[in-house]
């Protein structure tokens, strides 16, 4: 009988009678064979779980790994699946040699077909599955290797965080894989929707420094008096409003009039010769005078208060008089120009002043190595 692992049982029961040299299930087998069977088939089971589950170590180089399954497969085809643990980045295409049966390309597949592996597609003390395949690489045979770290596929980076992927990292050393930059220091984050850029010349420390608060701050001052121009006032106008009084005592004169002189106190007032008949006082004489000259006539009482004389002619010149003025009616001259003016202003000196230490955590920015 041939050796047994797992890959040597048939899917066809018939088949199975010898199929595992270890395992006897043929017609007629002696009772004390039945045991061992059953417990050989969980062995096999056991050896093909611990070799699909990461329980492999790589051995060899980082380019050219070795691996000792734990079924004991003596020849390479397809189905044949392992699943290891790395010791160490490749840094160019891979090989992998099970159970010393040969080494094989570790291929992933590609665009249109399996390809080499480019360096750091296995990344140290990480898990990989690869399955083999006789058709792969050309019909040579392979390991094709399920999710590699990265792959170039037709000119585009497939990988988590490309090549120059710059990230923050809330950590002082850069992780695994990633390059510290040590350009910056001591700066604010400023979110942009455009190009990014740097900028400012302040350190962040500085800027938010510590400062004592002034809680109130009292404003006072004066405006200085000005004294408005003519040229500074609005434009406008005086109306006469309601004005009266008396003219100034003026000497002896004569006034041009027709028809009746305003109404007048009791005095009396000598006619020219050829003036019509009128009223005349002297003291406590009252005399009619007709058109000729003199102030002969008839006396009688003379007229009390105010009265009227009717002349057409030059009244004689009287003496020492007032007259009584009205105005109700004009406007003086617009004055004022509506031009600008300034008033100063003078208060205390003061300043305010504000505590700005504001609480931060430090980042650092990482790029991602090739």
């Amino acid at each position: 009988m041939m050796p047994g692992s797992i890959y040597s049982w048939s899917k066809l029961a018939g088949e199975n009678d010898v199929a595992d040299g270890d395992i006897d299930w043929r017609e007629g087998q002696f009772p004390d064979t039945v045991n061992d069977s059953a417990r050989q088939m969980m062995g096999r089971n056991a050896e093909w779980r611990d070799d699909i589950t990461g329980t492999l170590t790589a051995a060899g180089t980082a380019n050219a790994i070795m691996l000792m399954a734990n079924s004991a497969f003596t020849s390479l085809a397809n189905g044949r699946m392992l699943t290891f643990r790395t010791s160490a980045n490749n840094t160019a295409a891979v090989t992998l040699n099970v159970n010393g049966l040969g080494s094989k390309a570790v291929r992933a597949m590609g665009a249109a077909t399996d390809v080499d592996l480019a360096a750091n597609d296995l990344k140290a003390r990480c898990v990989y599955t690869v399955v083999y395949s006789a058709t792969a690489n050309g019909g040579a045979g392979a390991w094709i290797l399920f999710a590699p770290f990265s792959k170039v596929l037709d000119g585009n980076q497939i990988d988590a965080f490309p090549a120059g992927t710059r990230l923050l990292f809330q950590q002082s050393t850069a992780p695994t894989g990633w390059t510290k930059d040590t350009s910056h220091d001591n700066k604010a984050l400023r979110l942009v929707n455009g190009t990014v850029t740097t900028g400012g010349s302040v350190t962040f420390t500085a800027v938010f420094s510590s400062a004592t608060p002034t809680t109130s701050v009292i404003q006072s001052g004066t405006v200085g008096g000005t004294a408005l121009t003519v040229a500074q006032m609005p434009s406008h106008t005086h109306g006469p409003g309601n004005l009266r009084g008396a003219t100034n005592a003026t000497g002896t004169h004569a006034h041009n009039v027709a028809g009746s002189t305003d109404v007048q106190g009791s005095h009396s007032h000598n006619m020219a010769q050829g003036s019509p008949l009128v009223w005349m006082q002297s003291g406590s004489n009252l005399f009619v005078q007709g058109g000729g000259n003199g102030n002969t006539g008839t006396s009688g009482v003379a007229p009390a208060g105010a009265h009227n004389h009717n002349i057409n002619g030059w009244t004689d010149s009287q003496g020492n008089h007032t007259h009584q003025a009205y105005m109700n009616a004009g406007t003086t001259d617009a004055q004022g120009e509506n031009q600008p003016h300034t008033h100063t202003f003078s208060g205390e000196a003061h300043s305010h002043t504000t505590d700005l230490a504001v609480q931060y955590v430090d980042v650092i920015i990482c790029e991602k190595a090739a």
